[in-house]
């Protein structure tokens, strides 16, 4: 059976989510997305077209992502501590990218200044392409996101991670802590 992958990002997930919700119900379309856009979207978004209780039924869970704190190297921190203590006492300097806003990487961002009784700048850009090419390159400093699209900038040196958003320690990145080590 041919398989097609029809791309429909944008709208922190809600594209792509609309489209299959209004396919016809014959098993034949599937959306794979990331759990975020399925559960923090709806909280955020007023009329995302699509009813997220009727129209959607889970199928498989398919990997476990957790988030990764990254760093342009300018940063002055190598830690989680490190960034909280230089973030307080420096507040609103630091800037954070988003992959839009609302979306997980946006709001888990916001958790963590408001644990931290911290204040940074949030960047909303469309997508996690252009984050990355823009932390790399020093135009944004953090990035909050899952280790995928990060691991050949941290293999090479280009991007430090600080904290990983789990209970355990990622083993594609032992050596990062986690945000509670």
């Amino acid at each position: 059976m041919p398989v097609v992958v029809d791309n429909r990002a944008g709208a922190n997930g809600v594209i792509g989510a609309q489209a299959v919700a209004r396919a016809v119900p014959d098993g034949h379309t599937l959306l794979v997305q990331y759990s975020g856009y399925y559960v923090g979207t709806p909280a955020v978004v007023r009329n995302l077209g699509w009813n997220p209780r009727t129209d959607l039924a889970p199928v498989a869970l398919l990997m476990d992502a957790p988030q990764v704190l990254l760093a342009h190297l300018s940063v002055p921190a190598t830690t989680l501590a490190e960034l909280v203590a230089y973030s307080r006492a420096n507040p609103g300097k630091l800037n954070y990218a988003s992959p839009g806003s609302g979306s997980m990487q946006h709001l888990g961002t916001e958790l963590l200044l408001q644990l931290t009784g911290t204040e940074m700048v949030h960047v909303p850009y469309r997508g996690t392409g252009p984050v990355m090419q823009d932390l790399i390159g020093g135009r944004v400093q953090l990035f909050l996101t899952t280790p995928p699209p990060a691991m050949a900038f941290l293999a090479t040196g280009q991007l430090r991670a600080l904290a990983l958003a789990a209970p355990a320690r990622h083993p594609a990145l032992p050596s990062v802590p986690t945000a509670t080590d």
